[in-house]
């Protein structure tokens, strides 16, 4: 009886924590300023994407939402020419928006040396001084409590026959799951803009 007990902890605990190491790939909720309904699509999905980035961070959303997009079995293409439509737009931001948990718990250390001289009314003097000040980085990884937002301007463009109909909304971000870093929070967005983005494409 002890042993299936044990057995039955085992398998909650390993279920608990696998599924938290999924949970980030998921993490983040996203609006849209409007919703997008495709009428009447092409016969023939053949897909360009690319997006341009004026926000202040690194991202690579054009290329994960190419190979999520392969992956899920759609026909990415990589001269617009070839494409009957066109998903793209600009990320507008991406950023921390804000930081909790204990600021320190994690801190950055930088060394000074110095030294100077002076004399008294007899005696020369000299010192010496170490110091050690600490400061706190917001884009760290390991800090807890992280909270990022981001914003893409989607445009989807579909061809049907040689006219050309678009499509536009504002994809707004926010990630879900506190302790998130830079990298896996980016990983995140991308994820959940592509999953907006394919929910469109397979009305």
């Amino acid at each position: 009886m002890k042993i299936k007990i044990l057995s039955v902890f085992t398998i909650c605990i390993f279920a608990f924590f696998t599924g938290c190491a999924k949970a980030p790939v998921n993490s983040g909720i996203v609006r849209t300023s409007e919703p997008i309904f495709i009428t009447k699509m092409p016969e023939k999905k053949f897909i360009s994407v690319s997006f341009t980035n004026t926000s202040t961070s690194d991202l690579n959303l054009t290329s994960a939402v190419s190979e999520y997009l392969v992956k899920d079995g759609f026909v990415v293409v990589k001269n617009e020419k070839d494409a009957t439509i066109k998903v793209g737009g600009n990320i507008n931001y991406f950023r921390l928006l804000s930081v909790g948990g204990d600021y320190y718990a994690r801190p950055r250390f930088s060394f000074g040396f110095g030294f100077g001289g002076g004399r008294g009314h007899r005696h020369g003097h000299w010192g010496v001084g170490m110091g050690f000040p600490m400061f706190y980085d917001p884009w760290y990884d390991d800090v807890p409590e992280r909270l990022y937002d981001a914003q893409v301007g989607l445009l989807i463009s579909v061809k049907n026959g040689k006219a050309w109909q678009d499509y536009t909304t504002n994809l707004t971000y926010q990630n879900s799951s506190s302790n998130l870093s830079k990298s896996r929070a980016i990983d995140a967005f991308n994820y959940k803009i592509y999953e907006h983005i394919k929910q469109i494409l397979s009305r």
